[in-house]
C-alpha cells in the first residue's frame, strides 16, 4: 500500500503548475509582486530588504483589523480537515482543534513562512510574543527567518536523508527536491541555490525539511467558509505524531487580503502565511490536564505525551491529504 500511495503522491505532484506567480499583496505587504521573466524560476519577491536601516514598522500595510502588535483583532475557530477522518490516530490529542486561535501578521517580503515560523517559534520557546515594535526584535526577526531558510536548504541538500512528513510517512529529500524543482522546470541544483537566496518564496518542501529540523511538528491551516464566516481548516500535520513532544508550531495559508476580506472571496489556495497561535486559555488547561494525568499515573510528562504513535492510514486519505496540500509544495504562497 505504501508504494501504491507514494507512486499516486508523485504522479498528482509533478500534474501540478503554480498558480500564483505575480501574484500582489494588497493587505500583507507593500509592494510585493513576483518576479515574473521568461526564465522559469521559482518567484521571487520584488519587495525585499537590503539593509537594517530599510527595516520600517510596520512591515505590512495598515489594516483596521490589525492592532499595533501585528494581531489580528479577531480570532478564529479551528476545525479539522476532512481528510482527518480517515486517520486512525490513537491519541485523542489530534481532535483538540475545536478551540479558537489568534492570527498574527508577518512581513510580506518573500520569506513569510520563515517568518510565521519564526515567530511561532520564539513564543513557544519563550512563552510570551516578540514586541516587533522594538527595532531590536524586528531585526532578529529577519537574521533568524533568514537563518531558518538557510537550515531548511541545508537539510533539503542531503539527497539520502529522510524527512518525516506525518502519520508514518517518510520521503528522501533528493525525491522532494527534485519533484519541487521539476514545477520550475530547473535541477535541484538550481532550486536549492534559488531557494538560499532572500525572498524567494518557500513552501511545503522547506516546511517539511523545518519540522525535521527542529525536531517540532508544523501544521498548517487553510482559510475555509463556513455560515459566511471565516474558520481555520486544518491542512496537515507535518511533523507528527513523531515529533510531538514537543508543541507543534501552528501556521496559516491566506489570501493576502486577509483579514479585509469577505468570507467566500478568498483565493481557492493561499498566497501568504501567517502565524497562528491557539487559545492560551486553552493551551493552559490542556497543560495542567497533562500534569494532572502524568501525576495519576506516576510518569512525566513528556514521556507521557512524547514518542511514535501507531497509526492506521486509509489510502484513501493519503491521496486527498496530498490533494489538499500539494501546492504548498510548490508556489506556496508567500508575500504575495
Amino acid at each position: 500500500m505504501k508504494h501504491r500511495i507514494r507512486i499516486f503522491a508523485f504522479v498528482l505532484l509533478r500534474s501540478l503548475t503554480n498558480p500564483f506567480a505575480g501574484v500582489r499583496s494588497e493587505a500583507s505587504g507593500a509592494a510585493v509582486a513576483a518576479d515574473t521573466s521568461s526564465v522559469p524560476s521559482i518567484p521571487r519577491s520584488t519587495h525585499r530588504v537590503t539593509s537594517p536601516e530599510t527595516i520600517h514598522y510596520p512591515p505590512w500595510n495598515p489594516s483596521p483589523n490589525i492592532d499595533e502588535h501585528g494581531f489580528v483583532m479577531k480570532q478564529y475557530r479551528r476545525i479539522p480537515g476532512e481528510w482527518e477522518k480517515e486517520f486512525a490516530f490513537r491519541r485523542r490529542k489530534y481532535n483538540h482543534v475545536h478551540t479558537p486561535a489568534t492570527i498574527r501578521q508577518v512581513p510580506g517580503d518573500g520569506n513569510c513562512l520563515f517568518h510565521s515560523i519564526s515567530t511561532c517559534y520564539a513564543q513557544a520557546v519563550n512563552g510570551t510574543h516578540l514586541d516587533l515594535r522594538d527595532p531590536s526584535n524586528l531585526l532578529w526577526l529577519y537574521q533568524n527567518s533568514a537563518k531558518l531558510r538557510q537550515q531548511a536548504v541545508d537539510c533539503l541538500e542531503q539527497p539520502r536523508k529522510l524527512l518525516f512528513l506525518q502519520g508514518h510517512e517518510y520521503l528522501k529529500a533528493q525525491d522532494l527536491v527534485h519533484a519541487a524543482a521539476s514545477q520550475y522546470g530547473i535541477t535541484s541544483e538550481e532550486y536549492c541555490r534559488l531557494m538560499r537566496q532572500d525572498s524567494y518564496w518557500g513552501g511545503g518542501p522547506e516546511i517539511v525539511a523545518l519540522c525535521n529540523v527542529l525536531q517540532r511538528p508544523i501544521h498548517v491551516y487553510e482559510l475555509a467558509n463556513e455560515r459566511n464566516r471565516f474558520v481555520l481548516r486544518r491542512m496537515a500535520c507535518f511533523g507528527s505524531p513523531k515529533f510531538d513532544k514537543r508543541p507543534a508550531l501552528h501556521i496559516l495559508s491566506a489570501d493576502s487580503r486577509f483579514p479585509d476580506l469577505t468570507p467566500g472571496r478568498q483565493l481557492p489556495s493561499g498566497n501568504h502565511f501567517l502565524s497562528l497561535f491557539p487559545s492560551a486559555v486553552e493551551e493552559s488547561k490542556k497543560k495542567k490536564s497533562k500534569k494532572k494525568r502524568a501525576k495519576l499515573r506516576g510518569g512525566d510528562q513528556d514521556n507521557a505525551t512524547g514518542g511514535d504513535v501507531s497509526v492506521e492510514v486509509h489510502s484513501s486519505g493519503i491521496f486527498r491529504l496530498w490533494n489538499r496540500v500539494s501546492n504548498l509544495f510548490w508556489s506556496d504562497s508567500s508575500e504575495r
